[in-house]
């Protein structure tokens, strides 16, 4: 609240026929009245500490105790970022995973003495797709497991 007087009542109040004393009278006998009429508002104090004053009317906390919680949120946010870089490290220190295990004895040779159109077939093919021959008979392989397996599942 200001300490200003309304100036259109003060205005109505005054006449104009009066002195400048009787008018400055006028003008603090309307201030006086109308710091009793607005009670100042009730002090707030701290919902944290109980002892202090709150900040202005619309807080409940105090200068120092709100002081205090921000310190405690910024120590929790460099904590959780600390704890962010450390798990990633951690992440990245893995090694590469292997898809599946592999062992000696799952090599197959496989002898095209009878069949030496169908390794030229798979020849062809091979460096159709830029690939080698070994990768090519898997991928064929792979290739017959899938399209049998869609027809069974269908």
């Amino acid at each position: 609240m200001s300490d200003k007087v309304d100036l259109k009542s003060l205005q109505t109040t005054i006449k104009e026929g009066e002195t400048m004393e009787e008018k400055q009278a006028i003008v603090e006998d309307k201030a006086k009245t109308e710091g009793k009429q607005a009670p100042a508002p009730a002090v707030r104090l701290c919902s944290t500490c109980k002892t202090k004053k709150t900040i202005s009317p619309r807080h409940d906390i105090c200068g120092s105790c709100l002081a205090a919680k921000g310190k405690l949120k910024r120590e929790q946010t460099a904590k959780n970022a600390l704890l962010a870089t450390k798990t990633e490290k951690v992440k990245e220190d893995k090694g590469p995973v292997e898809k599946a295990a592999h062992s000696k004895d799952m090599k197959v040779v496989v002898d095209f003495a009878k069949y030496p159109s169908i390794l030229n077939h798979i020849q062809k093919l091979a460096d159709d797709q830029i690939r080698p021959v070994d990768a090519q008979i898997i991928f064929l392989i792979k290739q017959r497991f899938e399209t049998f397996h869609d027809l069974k599942g269908a």
